[in-house]
C-alpha cells in the first residue's frame, strides 16, 4: 500500500507540474498589415516600377509577456513580383548585414532599445499559403532591447520592397513565414525569449493569410 501511495503522489506531482507549465506558457500572434504602394520608379533605372511596403505586428493572446529581449522573425515574398532595394544603402541579402535600410523599426521597438541584426532577405525558400506560393524569405534577429508584449497589436518594423510588375498586384503578396517550407505553421524554430526565465515563449502563427501589395489595396 505504501508503494501505491508514493506512486499516486508522484502522479499528482506530475499533473501539478504540467499544470504550472501550461499556466506559464504564452501564445503570441503575428501578422502583416498596412500595405502601401507608391507608383514611382524608385531609382529611375528599372527594372523596378514602384515601391510597396507593409508592417509586421505581434501581440500576446493572454497576459502581458514582460522582459522580451530576443525576437527571431521574418516574412516571405515572391521574387517575380518584388525585390530587395539595391544601392549603397545595403540590400540586406547577407546574414552579416545589420539594419538594412529598407526595414524600419517601429517607434516602440526603438524606444525599447532593439536593433534588427543578422538580416538575410534573400533566402531561397518554398512556402504556400492559400493560392499563393512564395520563393524568398527574410529572417533576422531583434535583440539588445527589452519590451513587454501586450494583448494589443504592436508594430515591430515596416518593410519596403521594389515592385517589378505593372499589373495588379504590382508587388505580389507577402506572408508571415514559418521556420520550414510548406504550409505556414507554428514557428517551430523561431523564438521569443523572456530574459527572466530559462525557456522560450510559446509561439503561434495565427495570421498566415497572404497580404496583397498593390495600387488597388
Amino acid at each position: 500500500m505504501k508503494h501505491i501511495y508514493f506512486t499516486l503522489k508522484g502522479f499528482l506531482s506530475l499533473i501539478l507540474l504540467i499544470s504550472v507549465v501550461s499556466t506559464n506558457a504564452q501564445i503570441l500572434e503575428w501578422r502583416l498589415v498596412n500595405p502601401t504602394y507608391d507608383g514611382t520608379d524608385p531609382d529611375g533605372a528599372g527594372p523596378a516600377t514602384a515601391t510597396v511596403g507593409f508592417t509586421l505586428q505581434i501581440r500576446s493572446t493572454g497576459a502581458n509577456v514582460s522582459n522580451v529581449d530576443y525576437i527571431v522573425t521574418g516574412f516571405s515574398y515572391q521574387s517575380s513580383k518584388a525585390m530587395i532595394p539595391t544601392g549603397t544603402a545595403g540590400p540586406g541579402c547577407s546574414a552579416s548585414a545589420n539594419g538594412p535600410a529598407n526595414i524600419t523599426l517601429s517607434a516602440a521597438a526603438i524606444a525599447a532599445g532593439f536593433s534588427y541584426n543578422a538580416v538575410n532577405q534573400c533566402l531561397n525558400f518554398t512556402q504556400t499559403a492559400g493560392t499563393q506560393t512564395f520563393d524568398r524569405r527574410a529572417i533576422g534577429v531583434m535583440e539588445n532591447g527589452n519590451i513587454t508584449i501586450q494583448n494589443t497589436w504592436t508594430d515591430l518594423f515596416t518593410v519596403r520592397l521594389w515592385s517589378l510588375t505593372s499589373a495588379n498586384p504590382e508587388g505580389g503578396y507577402v506572408v508571415i513565414n514559418s521556420s520550414e517550407g510548406g504550409t505556414p505553421g507554428e514557428f517551430t524554430s523561431y523564438s521569443v525569449s523572456d530574459n527572466t526565465s530559462t525557456g522560450y515563449v510559446t509561439n503561434s502563427l495565427t495570421y498566415p493569410t497572404p497580404l496583397e501589395l498593390s495600387a488597388a489595396t
